[in-house]
């Protein structure tokens, strides 16, 4: 017996199947003086409640190979959607970090430079005092007074040094 599946699935084996029972039957009493050389399995009519019940059943494996296909694709855009999401947050992550370094080496860069240059004034400054020979505290305080008001962005100021010849002097001394 061979079942409609079969008979679509594995028709070479159905028309072996089908050669060996007709081969059988001609050598059986009455044997029939002829050999069977070629055996081909023609049409087959198939009843028409079978043939729809088959297409009804091949249509529904269509659908439910189309809906598992498009979940499959919703899955893969999730997924995807997920990974370009960690990226997103691992790239966002790193910007901040190397901005935040960014920044604090900045930062550690200005005070490094300002610290230099505070400590350069200092010696400069000592340096000037001790060339031009300004010793005591009263003079040193004027010399920082001066300088004080010359930075000022406000003030406008020269300083110019007076000497014995350069001055009027309206009273004899």
């Amino acid at each position: 017996e061979v079942s409609f599946t079969e008979l679509f699935q594995d028709r070479k084996q159905v028309e072996a199947l089908f050669r060996e029972a007709v081969e059988d039957r001609w050598n059986s009493p009455p044997k029939l003086h002829c050999t069977m050389d070629q055996f081909h399995l023609g049409r087959v009519r198939i009843p028409e409640a079978v043939g729809a019940k088959q297409l009804d059943a091949q249509i529904q494996n269509e659908k439910n190979q189309e809906e598992k296909s498009i979940q499959q694709a919703e899955l893969e855009r999730q997924n995807t959607q997920v990974k370009v999401n960690r990226i997103d947050l691992d790239t966002t992550k790193e910007l901040r970090t190397a901005r935040a370094e960014a920044s604090l080496v900045h930062a550690s860069a200005n005070a490094e430079a300002e610290f230099l240059r505070a400590q350069a004034e200092i010696n400069g400054t000592e340096s000037l005092l001790r060339r031009a020979g300004i010793v005591s505290q009263e003079h040193r305080m004027a010399f920082a007074y001066v300088r004080a008001l010359r930075e000022r962005e406000e003030v406008d100021i020269d300083v110019s040094y007076l000497a014995a010849d350069t001055v009027v002097r309206t009273t004899p001394a």
